[in-house]
């Protein structure tokens, strides 16, 4: 291997370490026993996954308080690292399919191709639709591809993922839906951020760097 590619492969994995000391949550014995308690199933997927989640109850007029008094609340760096979880819905896909022939498509393009998707949105941003279209056709390398998302049904949300509306997470969804990450969660500093935990008034906080080496999402500029 040329010493050029294993020089940049070390500062690689050196940088990733630092990453790691810098910005490892921390799981208090008190976190610990609060994560015994919340969803059976958010717990599986976080014990089944190795990761680390910092839990934090909120109180029931949480979302009636303005985003620098939820910051507060959950002593967050800034209102940038509350986050949320949005399930979308491509309306084109079955067109997508019948015109494009994407029952026989190749394994790595059936997430590109998904009906469903879910979203990781900071709540002081706005969710710019077209944007996630253009970014699709782009991965693709197709301008004629039909993309046009909407909100999924309130129903069918729950169905896919298990979870009402403010409880939406990526961990211990009924459906592994592909993951869309907005580009200015991962570059928050420090890095890591708050979202949902399964239930209302349970939220959760993770390391960037943890959540992306597990999950793998698709990270997009899909904000205004």
């Amino acid at each position: 291997m040329d010493s050029r590619i294993e020089f940049a492969e070390q500062r690689i994995k050196e940088i990733e370490e630092k990453l790691k000391i810098k910005h490892e949550i921390e799981v208090t014995k008190e976190d610990e026993k609060i994560l015994e308690k919340i969803p059976e199933k958010v717990l599986k997927a976080i014990k089944e996954k190795k990761m680390k989640a910092k839990p934090k109850y909120v109180p029931s007029d949480y979302y009636e308080k303005t985003l620098e008094k939820r910051s507060k609340i959950l002593n967050a760096p800034s209102i940038n690292h509350l986050c949320k979880s949005i399930i979308l819905e491509n309306i084109h896909y079955e067109k997508n399919l019948e015109e494009n022939n994407l029952l026989n498509q190749k394994k790595e393009d059936e997430l590109l191709n998904a009906k469903y998707f879910l979203v990781l949105v900071q709540y002081s941003k706005r969710l710019n639709f077209a944007k996630i279209a253009n970014f699709f056709r782009s991965l693709l390398k197709d301008e004629k591809r039909k993309f046009e998302f909407k909100l999924a049904p309130e129903n069918i949300s729950f169905d896919l993922s298990g979870f009402e509306h403010n409880a939406i997470t990526p961990i211990g969804m009924n459906v592994d839906l592909p993951i869309i990450i907005s580009d200015s969660i991962c570059a928050l500093s420090p890095q890591f951020f708050w979202m949902g935990g399964g239930q209302v008034d349970l939220k959760l906080c993770c390391s960037t760097l943890e959540f992306m080496n597990i999950f793998h999402p698709l990270i997009a500029s899909i904000t205004d």
